[in-house]
């Protein structure tokens, strides 16, 4: 069989096939004015010397032209323009944070603790930075895990100097609820949203405008009815799993997050055995929970994830009686009709491999 290729070899024109189209058509031809412009240009200047010359125009050309960046769309950027000394740095700080990675950790870090200790600041505004970057630092850390280590040492840095751990410690605190299953995962995404914000939203002309276009949200949901799943075309129906299995992974992703940030946590000595073994608790507890209704489920596996994740990032920092309490309870789920990839992880763990 030829190729598309060949078969397409039989379609050849000449230089002169596409003048003498232009003759006969010139008249029905229509270019764009940023491109007429060019030929024309082109038409002026073919010599030698003329390739800079011609493409500096074509700068010029393009910075004028209606077409030269339509094809993306410039995000609408809401700004308050009055901003208060504390909302800049809340706004600084929040941008430095966005950037941090090992690599630029030391110039990130310096940064933000230089927005804490600037001189202007008043002891209340030194206490709303700090809950600000508490919050946002966790907030960036779950939903990051790759970078859990090096948050974690940014706030073993900020410790040293305003002493956070009891700060800290009622922040897990309050994640450690929204963990909890007795939320649903949309319910438990949504309060993850509240509890780490909070302070932004205090702060952040941004989160005033967001705030406001939820509030409009709700309010035009209230209005209308929802529409029951039995009335929704096939599309809708499609659009409501999308968007139910989009917040479960969220949610899922969240709970995964959490627990190697608070393991990171504790291995920094940033926080008590005794916060982290409420968490631990609380995960065992919902697993097995979980193990009765279905051994195989979704809810089952990111759990078990979860808490592999947590010891093995604690289990040189915990005493020995501590890792065999996890070890055993990690025997008695791999006893369990659960899937066979999750039976060798654990396996893995418990023959410490």
């Amino acid at each position: 069989m030829n190729s598309v290729l060949s078969q397409l070899n039989f379609l050849k024109y000449s230089k002169e096939d596409f003048y003498n189209y232009k003759s006969e058509f010139d008249g029905d031809i229509i270019l764009l004015d940023n491109i007429e412009q060019k030929l024309n240009l082109i038409r002026q200047k073919i010599n030698k010397n003329a390739k800079s010359s011609i493409q500096n125009s074509f700068e010029k050309i393009d910075k004028k032209s209606k077409f030269a960046n339509s094809w993306r769309i410039t995000a609408t950027v809401i700004k308050k323009k009055d901003l208060t000394l504390i909302e800049q740095y809340c706004n600084e700080i929040n941008s430095n944070l966005n950037k941090l990675s090992p690599v630029n950790f030391d110039k990130i870090s310096g940064n933000v603790i230089g927005y804490l200790e600037n001189e202007k600041n008043t002891s209340e505004m030194l206490k709303e930075l700090i809950f600000f970057t508490i919050n946002n630092i966790f907030k960036k850390a779950v939903f990051q895990p790759v970078y859990c280590p090096h948050y974690v040492k940014l706030l073993n840095m900020l410790d040293k100097k305003f002493q956070i751990r009891d700060l800290i410690d009622k922040k897990c605190a309050e994640f450690k609820n929204v963990t909890n299953k007795d939320s649903n995962t949309s319910e438990a995404t949504t309060s993850a949203s509240e509890a780490t914000t909070s302070a932004s939203e205090a702060t952040t002309s941004a989160s005033e405008a967001t705030t406001s276009a939820s509030e409009a949200t709700t309010s035009a949901s209230d209005a209308t009815p929802a529409k029951s799943e039995s009335n929704m075309t096939p599309a809708e129906k499609e659009q409501l799993k999308y968007d139910k299995f989009c917040e479960e992974i969220k949610g899922k992703k969240f709970i995964e997050g959490y627990s190697q940030f608070i393991g990171e946590l504790f291995k920094n000595k940033m926080i008590k055995y005794e916060t982290l073994q409420i968490s631990i608790s609380m995960f065992f507890d919902n697993l097995f929970e979980e193990l009765e209704k279905d051994s195989k489920s979704d809810d089952v596996e990111y759990l078990i994830i979860c808490l592999c994740k947590l010891y093995t990032t604690i289990q040189e920092s915990i005493k020995k009686e501590n890792r065999f309490i996890f070890l055993e309870k990690f025997e008695t789920i791999k006893n369990k009709d659960i899937i066979k990839r999750l039976k060798f992880k654990l396996m893995d763990i418990i023959e410490g491999r």
